[in-house]
């Protein structure tokens, strides 16, 4: 993807200038820089509302505006608990996304052997509906640490992590705030480009018009590809749908294939761990890649 026509789309995605010139730098080789990153203070990741922005501002220089559709979060009770966020929680955190200038998070340590393996466990609990009792704590700066408590410092996307081992509880609190964040960064993405939401009800017009599959046979579709392709079974994992123009299929497959027929995107992922989408073909179903 040309630099130019990335810059060009950048201004539909509501993010900061500093890290919109981060992005361009950065994105696409985000993971030469992380194992960078990992030589010197820390662990560096993308946290979630880091990921999904960038990931909104590569689908919109490769599809244009109709690409990115809402957070469709489904079969899990995520979706319900960020619908109920209180206007104030919401207000709070564009706040501090506002006045980060962190591309990526960075931890003060690793995690342990046995806290990654814990880290999935509880994600995919969380995607269930554990959810934990109480926020991540928030401080301004790194002279409020208290060492013996799981901490973030929003303007530098910095998360302490105390010398011990990780409670379950401490898991949930990041778990919930990469997704608090994610999604209200979105929802004002969404709010401010009401285009985004004509597209996607156009491509569901159309897909229906032309006699597709449905989203619930096209996530159907996808838990049989996850299972065959990478011998996983989609439980406790996130979820999500996006229609997709077909030109979003454009040197995935032979476009006469699709002859503009919109293409379902299906993701299964446990936040921080690992992700699998497909591209599911709305006429039939069939695996586009």
């Amino acid at each position: 993807m040309k630099e130019k026509k990335l810059k060009e789309v950048m201004d539909k995605v509501h993010i900061k200038k500093e890290m919109e010139e981060e992005i361009l730098k950065n994105v696409m080789n985000f993971k030469k820089e992380n194992e960078q990153a990992g030589k010197n203070k820390g662990k560096r990741k993308m946290a979630g509302w880091q990921r999904k922005a960038a990931a909104a501002a590569i689908a919109l220089a490769v599809i244009g505006v109709g690409g990115i559709t809402t957070y469709a979060i489904i079969e899990n009770p995520i979706k319900a608990r960020m619908e109920s966020m209180a206007e104030e929680e919401k207000e709070a955190l564009l706040k501090e996304i506002d006045k980060s200038t962190a591309l990526a998070t960075t931890y003060s340590r690793d995690f342990t052997k046995n806290e990654l393996a814990r880290q999935r466990e509880l994600t995919m609990a969380y995607n269930k509906g554990r959810f934990p009792k109480k926020t991540i704590k928030i401080v301004e700066s790194e002279e409020q640490v208290d060492k013996d408590t799981l901490c973030c410092i929003p303007a530098t996307g910095y998360i302490y992590i105390p010398d011990r081992e990780l409670t379950d509880e401490e898991f949930l609190q990041m778990v919930d705030y990469n997704h608090k964040t994610a999604y209200v960064l979105l929802e004002r993405t969404k709010r401010e480009n009401p285009e985004i939401e004509e597209e996607e009800q156009k491509l569901k017009k159309q897909i229906k018009a032309e006699g597709g599959i449905s989203e619930e046979e096209a996530i159907a579709k996808a838990k049989r590809y996850l299972k065959t392709e990478y011998g996983k079974d989609s439980d406790g994992m996130e979820v999500e749908i996006y229609v997709r123009p077909s030109e979003a299929a454009a040197g995935w497959t032979d476009e006469t294939v699709l002859d503009g027929k919109p293409i379902y995107v299906v993701r299964f992922s446990i936040q921080c761990v690992e992700n699998y989408s497909f591209p599911i073909n709305s006429s039939d179903g069939s695996l586009i890649e």
